[in-house]
Order: C-alpha cells, then structure tokens, then sequence
C-alpha cells in the first residue's frame, strides 16, 4: 500500500512534469505567431513586476528599483512581452538567493524602447553565455529551458531583440528592444 502510493507520486509527478514540458514547447512554438497590439512597455514590465510580487517579498533581502521614462508605444503582443519580462524577472530573483537588488526600467533610444531587467546576483559563466538562448539549455533542476529562446524568439518575430551583459560575482542585465511604432500617415485629401 505504502510502496503504491509512493509509485502513484512518482508516476504524477512526472506526468505533471511531462504536461509542463509540452506546454512550453508549444508555447515555444506558437510565440511571435500571435496577434499584437500598441504597448507602452513601462505598463507591462510594471503589470510583471506586480506579477512576481509574492516572490520577491518572500525572497530575503531583495529591493526594487523602477526606472521608468516615458516611452513611445510598441507594436507587439502584450501576454507575450509581459510573458518574457516575468521570466526575466524570474531569473533575476533566482540569481540572487542570498539577497540583492533588482532593477528595472525603460526608456527611448532614438526609435526603439529599450527596457531592461538587472539584478546584482551571481552573474552568468563565460561558458554558459554562449548557450543562454539555446532551447532546452537550463542549469535550473525544474526548468525546461525554452524560456530565453521563448522570449528571444517572440522579440525577433516583432523586429526586435534581446541581449543581455553579465559580470560573474557583479550579476546580469538582461535588455530588450522593441521598434517605436510609427505614427501612420495621414491620407492626402
């Protein structure tokens, strides 16, 4: 009876675990095929920072900065973009188990807006820099790895990208660009 249990467990946990991992690849799959809309990109880092609230005020020792500027809107889709940035976030606060800041924030550069996401955590490995958007790559025990190729892939399809910077021991900025939308012109009468 014991032993049964214990199998039924196992036997749940991984199918709970095989239902997340189809759920990303067909999320993997599908981003940047959806539709978009005009965004101000500091509402939706916001709405993700809110998001992840119950994280980071469980978390020890963690403060937010926010640096947000006025920004022009974006043509994207919002529950892929705010998706990204909550991932983003994520890492972040996993970066910095023993405590540290996160910051985030956007601004305009020329005609794109640049948002970002920093935190003072552990930083990223020379050797693991070069596969951080591969799909599947993740150093985490319960990650499926397709969340930074998921987010690089949706910029890409929306004529952006994402980058990042990182300093082992200094912590990791992750940044993304998005194209301004431009005004569409007016009809000659």
């Amino acid at each position: 009876s014991e032993e049964r249990s214990m199998i039924l467990r196992m036997v749940r946990n991984a199918v709970k675990r095989g239902t997340d991992i189809v759920a990303g690849v067909r999320q993997y799959l599908a981003s940047g095929t959806t539709g978009s809309d005009l965004v101000d990109m500091n509402q939706v880092l916001e709405e993700a920072v809110e998001l992840t609230r119950p994280l980071w005020q469980a978390a020890r020792n963690i403060s937010i900065v926010r640096q947000f500027h006025p920004v022009s809107r974006v043509q994207v889709s919002t529950n892929d973009l705010r998706r990204a940035f909550t991932n983003l976030i994520i890492n972040a606060l996993e970066a910095m188990p023993g405590g540290g800041t996160l910051t985030v924030g956007c601004e305009q550069r020329d005609h794109s807006v640049v948002a970002f996401v920093a935190d003072t955590g552990e930083g990223i490995p020379p050797e693991r820099q070069k596969k951080i958007f591969l799909p599947y790559y993740t150093t985490k025990q319960s990650g499926t790895g397709l969340g930074l190729s998921t987010a690089q892939r949706t910029m890409a399809a929306q004529r952006g990208r994402v980058s990042f910077e990182s300093k082992v021991g200094k912590g990791t900025k992750f940044v993304v660009e998005l194209p301004v939308q431009e005004e569409p012109l007016e009809k000659a009468a």
